[in-house]
Parts: structure tokens; sequence; C-alpha cells
């Protein structure tokens, strides 16, 4: 995936004869076998599976879920459905429970603002209460100060300080979702839990690729940067008209055979 960073890398191996192809090291003098399996059960193996076993544990909170996933590990999950089924309200009840668990959040926002999500989460807090007559989203935004508004809000000012909503528009690109992730993971030394809302409303950029194609783009890169740095990445993608009424699987979601 092409970025300064990307390119750093490549010219620091090549400083050390070992040239890159496509990304993949190159077999030189220096370094005959760059990809030796007895070298990598020696060098990386272990280390990997404990990185990859601290996630050990992390759970959405959510049973039905939480029985068919088991833990949350490292991966890339795209989550899609109909429109008006609640995709992002689900997202957003995902990254508070994972905040409860003491994990950063990194949450893209391509369509609603920050300001509607955040009254999102203090309703369900609040509903969560169970004082009578929680308020609605709606309700929050125009300033209900009612008990169940408050503890609400005190509710979710608690695991706020790990939860970051990022308002993006419509000529946001993956390269500038990676680029915030990188200096987030740089400046906090965390590994955060990224969501982005949603696959096809990210810019092409200056590609000069089709609509279909870009979105393949995108989401073979969020896979490839999701891999290299061991994160989880929650991808919500809408589906095709055609599949609304049908079964779905993979063919449903909208303009990408790259999932």
């Amino acid at each position: 995936f092409p970025s300064h960073d990307t390119e750093h890398e490549q010219a620091t191996s090549q400083d050390t004869s070992t040239t890159q192809a496509g990304g993949i090291s190159t077999p030189s003098a220096s370094n005959p076998q760059p990809d030796n399996i007895e070298t990598y059960l020696a060098e990386a193996f272990d280390k990997e599976n404990q990185e990859y076993q601290q996630y050990e544990g992390l759970k959405t909170q959510i049973t039905a879920i939480d029985k068919a996933m088991g833990s949350v590990y490292p991966d890339l999950y795209v989550v899609g459905a109909n429109p008006g089924i609640g995709k992002t309200t689900l997202m957003l009840q995902l990254a508070a429970n994972f905040a409860k668990q003491d994990k950063h959040i990194l949450f893209f926002s391509l369509e609603q603002s920050k300001r509607a999500l955040v009254s999102k989460g203090i309703s369900r807090e609040a509903i969560l209460t169970g004082l009578a007559n929680p308020p609605t989203a709606k309700q929050i935004r125009q300033g209900d100060r009612s008990a169940a508004a408050i503890k609400g809000r005190e509710a979710y000012s608690r695991y706020a300080k790990r939860l970051n909503i990022i308002d993006c528009n419509f000529s946001v690109t993956l390269d500038n979702i990676i680029d915030y992730a990188r200096q987030y993971m740089e400046a906090n030394q965390v590994k955060p839990i990224i969501f982005i809302d949603y696959l096809q409303a990210l810019s092409a950029g200056s590609s000069k690729q089709g609509y279909r194609e870009s979105v393949d783009i995108n989401v073979k890169g969020l896979k490839a940067f999701q891999e290299a740095h061991g994160l989880i990445v929650f991808l919500v993608s809408s589906y095709n008209r055609d599949n609304y009424t049908s079964t779905a699987d993979y063919t449903s979601f909208k303009e990408s055979g790259g999932i």
C-alpha cells in the first residue's frame, strides 16, 4: 500500500542489499532465504502468537455474537446489512463495549456527525440505567436534563477518554485514515480498535480507477494495513439493492469482489 512510510521501509531494505518486489523481500547473496520457515520459527513465530493470545477474552459483550465468535482477535471484520437495520448503532455498541474493556477506539464516521453518534451513545447508557423515561438521541441533542439523561452521560463519560470519533466527509480517503491511525498508534503507544463507517463512502482520492475498482483497492489496502500491524478493524459495507430481499452472502456486499 503506497505511503511515505512504505517507501522509507523499502529504501531501508534496499540499503541492506535486500530488494523489494511488490513489497516482498527477494533473495540476495546476503540473505538467500528471506522467508525460510526455520528462521521464522526461531525468531518470530512465538512472539507473534503471544501478541495474538493477548486478545483472548476480549468480547463484544453481545451474547449471540460472542457465542458465534468466541474472543475477538486481530482481523478485518466486514459488517453488512440492508439500509436502516442498525449497522452504525451496532458498531457504536461494539465500540463502547470494547472501550469499557480498556481498549482505545478510533471510529471513523463518513456519514453521521460526531454529535449524532455521541448522542446515541449517551441515550444507550441512559436506557441501561433502568431509570424511567430514558431520552432518545434526538432528545439528548435538544438538551434533555432528566435524571436518566444525566446518569447516562455520567456512564458514557467513564470510558469516553478511550473513545475517539473522527468526523469525516466524502473526500476522506483510505490514505487519510491510515495516516491518522499510524500517528495515533505512535503518539499513544497502543493498538486501537478501528471502525470505518462506511466502505462505499470512502473517496477514491486522485485514483483514475472506476468506482468499483476503487472500492476493491480500499478493501485490499485496509486489509494490508490491518495485517501489517495486527489490528482489529470493523468495516461497514452497504448491500446491493438486488440482495435486499434475499439471503445474505459475500455477493451481497455492494461493489466489492475484494471482500
